[in-house]
């Protein structure tokens, strides 16, 4: 009896505390999580490397994850030390859980992507607004909030989900 093939999928990640996570079907489903972040009452919050871990080994059981595609992050001259090694230490818990889960990933540069991704969109500097703007369009369906209770559409949402589909385009044109 032959196992029927699961469902081909991208994840699109938009790194850092305040992000978002996006699997993205070949079918055009979507599964959609906030970054794990545990937030105490006093000090500062960190990621929930756990919860990372429990949202994408969920995502591998549902699809064939063929890609994913997490904006590349790097160090910022003017940034404080303290920023740029939480930046970077949330953008190495990202790659190394996808790569742990044996997941090809590519990170572009957010120049990379949105050059593709915004190319339609009219507007210079403001790329959030652009983002929304870009998902809305291409997704018409989607809820771009980031909870329910949230009135506004959320860029970090957006930005997952145009980070998904810029892979899903690169991989549908090999």
């Amino acid at each position: 009896m032959e196992t029927p093939a699961r469902m081909k999928a991208v994840v699109g990640i938009d790194p850092g505390k305040g992000g978002y996570l996006v699997m993205l079907g070949f079918d055009g489903s979507r599964r959609c999580a906030e970054m794990p972040v545990i937030r105490p009452a006093k000090g500062k919050s960190e990621y929930d490397v756990s919860a990372l871990v429990r949202i994408l080994r969920e995502w591998d059981g549902a699809a064939d994850v063929t890609l994913a595609v997490i904006e590349k992050q790097q160090a910022y001259h003017g940034q404080g030390s303290t920023s740029n090694f939480t930046t970077g230490f949330g953008y190495g818990i990202l790659v190394a859980a996808a790569t742990a889960l044996g997941w090809p990933v590519e990170c572009p540069h957010p120049k990379t992507w949105k050059a593709e991704m915004l190319r339609d969109i009219p507007g210079a500097g403001d790329d959030k607004a652009r983002s929304i703007l870009a998902a809305g369009r291409l997704f018409p369906g989607a809820d771009l909030r980031r909870t329910i209770s949230c009135r506004k559409p959320d860029d970090n949402v957006a930005e997952a989900l145009l980070l998904a589909e810029w892979g899903r385009r690169r991989l549908s044109a090999v």
